[in-house]
Formats: C-alpha cells, structure tokens, sequence
C-alpha cells in the first residue's frame, strides 16, 4: 500500500479538546484557543516524522442541525450534554464560545488547502464513513481518540489514537474482532448510551470472545454458548438490537446516508 494518505481530523473531538487546552482571547476579548489550538497541531503534526506522508487534509465537523434518527431509536441519545449546559452557566457560555470558533474555523481552514468536512444533518463519523465509502482507492489515516471510528479500520484506513499529551499518538491497523458487538453489549457513557446491566468492558470482552460470532443476528442466535451471562443477554437483546444500530456507522450509511448527494465545502470533484 501506498504510504501518501488522506488525513482526516475529526473536528469535533479536537476542538473540544484544544477549548479545555486554550483560553485564549483576540484583543477584542473573543475567545480563541480552539483555533489557535488546531491550526498549532495542525502545523507541528505535519513537521514530525510519521508512518504516513500526507496528500490532502480533511477536517470533519458535526452538522449544525443533526438529523434525529438516532433519537428516533433512543429519545435519551446524548441527551445528558445539554442536560448539564442548562444546569451550569458557565458550560453553556463555554458551549456557545466553542460554536463561534468552529465557524471561525471553517473560514480559516480552506485558505490553508483544508478541507471542512460537513454531511448536512449527520454527525462527523457519518461523514467521514461516507467519503471513505466515496473514494474506494483513496487510503486513509483517522485523527480521533473516539472509539466510533474503530469500525472504519481496514487495509485501507488507519486510525491515529492521540496521547493525553501531544504530540504523540499510537497508530491502530487492525479493527478488534467483536468490535461493534462487544460495544453494543457495554454501551456508551460518553454518547448516554446504557448497555446490558453489569456488563462493562471486560465482561462484554469475555463474552464475545465465547460466543465467538461477528455478526449480530448469529451473536443473538448463539448466547447460550456464555451460559453464565445467558439469561441476562436473552433478556436484553432488544437492547443489544438497539445499541447496535446506533453505534454502527454502516447501518447509518445503508439506511440514511448513502443516498445524500451534498456534502458542505466538499464535493467529491475536489477529492479525486
């Protein structure tokens, strides 16, 4: 495989990141250590030496107006996040600051030959499944620290787990063999996502690991194979179903997004 790649920077989770990292204001008093935050990595990322030289730099942000869907399957999606922004003041003005400096930074990045990533509607993982699925003989590496992008990695898309402190990050090859099931059965706290009761990572690991089936609909078939944990999963496939569905990035693209022409501030012209 080729070592020049597409480097995509999910924007979200950087932006949130360098907002705690940051607190910076022009002389105008407008905060702006998120964009000084990123284009800082930006420029000290591509100085050091990595695995993987770099072509073209894609930067995915969430929409501004998500569509519902993930709601529609579970109406508590995410849901304590703006639960706690109505209960401290100073998380919605932290909120609202970190808003203004995303558009700041929509603006700025394209004068830097980076490109905005937006799916209209959908979150960045939608995104970036999207344009990965757009462009089959395009490589890839992920910039994220969030787990959801595990899913994407293949031959052709890497994913680069920064350390809690930068610059440094581990580069992840291969996708763990149950990935998708095992975080259906443990959930996701960051997302309010509520998995099966008492079963955290290392159960979920264990379990999985005796099942032994990647796909959900034979997992479900063959619970009986964890004995000591069947009852609870037969009691809570529905669950299981569910947390499925809202995790995985190719349910989203096969039921919602595959058919969406428009992407904000790229078209797939500009990518090939």
């Amino acid at each position: 495989m080729s070592s020049k790649r597409t480097l995509v920077i999910d924007g979200n989770n950087m932006s949130a990141r360098f907002a705690n990292a940051y607190v910076l204001t022009t002389s105008n008093g407008v905060l702006s250590g998120v964009v000084y935050g990123i284009l800082y990595f930006i420029r000290r990322f591509l100085k050091r030496k990595t695995p993987y030289q770099y072509h073209r730099i894609i930067y995915a942000f969430d929409s501004p107006k998500v569509v519902e869907f993930r709601r529609e399957l579970y109406p508590e999606y995410k849901s304590q996040r703006e639960q706690q922004r109505k209960k401290r003041k100073s998380l919605e003005n932290f909120y609202y600051s970190y808003l203004v400096q995303t558009e700041t930074l929509k603006r700025v990045l394209p004068k830097l030959n980076i490109i905005p990533l937006i799916l209209p509607g959908y979150e960045a993982d939608d995104a970036v499944y999207k344009i990965i699925k757009a462009l089959p003989d395009e490589e890839f590496v992920i910039y994220s620290n969030d787990k959801d992008f595990h899913q994407m990695i293949s031959k052709r898309v890497v994913v680069a787990k920064p350390h809690h402190k930068l610059p440094k990050e581990n580069y992840i090859d291969k996708k763990p063999k149950y990935f998708l099931i095992q975080r259906a059965l443990q959930g996701d706290a960051s997302d309010n996502i509520k998995g099966v009761p008492q079963i955290g990572e290392k159960r979920a690991q264990q379990i999985v690991d005796e099942v032994g089936e990647k796909k959900l609909s034979l997992f479900l078939q063959n619970i009986h194979k964890c004995p000591k944990y069947h009852e609870r999963l037969e009691e809570h496939k529905g669950v299981i179903r569910r947390n499925y569905r809202l995790m995985s990035l190719s349910y989203a693209y096969k039921t919602y997004t595959s058919g969406i022409k428009g992407i904000y501030a790229v078209s797939y012209t500009h990518l090939t």
